[in-house]
Parts: C-alpha cells; structure tokens; sequence
C-alpha cells in the first residue's frame, strides 16, 4: 500500500509498504527498479519499507487500515533519522 506522509522539505513522501514473500531477497532498490520501467516517474515512491503480515491490522473485510499503516511508516521513518540526529549531536 502506498501512502504519504509529512516531510520538512518536500511536504509529502510518497511510500510504499510492501509485504515481501518469505525468502523473496527483494530490497527498496529491486522495487523501484520495476516500477520505474511500468510507471510515471514522479509516481514512483521514493522509499519503500517492508513489514512482516503481523505488523498489519486488517479490517473486518481482510482489507488493510491506511490510518494505521501510516501510522508504521511515520514510526519506521523517525527511528531512521533518530540515530542521524543523536550522531550529529554527538559531535
């Protein structure tokens, strides 16, 4: 599922949260990749995050919450760019 979500310099970024198959040895760069060859250029999301079945909450009818995958794809973000921080901090 893509979403957006807020950045201090671009406004939105456009991510992708993908579940990958057990063993597929896919990374951000082999998605992008593909979708670069099939999609408009400015459609393709400049990161993609991956997350294990459990980490999605399902709806009543086995669809996924956006709200809530939002939600991970903020988080995953912000524990990114903490370690950057407290390193730039740090010197």
């Amino acid at each position: 599922m893509a979403v957006a979500v807020p950045h201090p310099t671009l406004g939105q970024l456009l991510v992708l949260a993908a579940v990958a198959h057990p063993g597929a040895g896919v990374d951000e760069g082999d998605v992008q990749a593909f979708l670069r060859g099939r999609i408009a250029s400015y459609k393709v999301p400049r990161r993609v995050l991956f997350f294990d079945d459990d980490e999605l909450t399902l709806t009543g009818s086995a669809k996924v919450r956006p709200d809530e995958v939002r939600a991970l794809v903020e988080k995953r973000l912000a524990q990114e760019d903490a370690p950057a921080a407290s390193a730039d901090q740090a010197s």
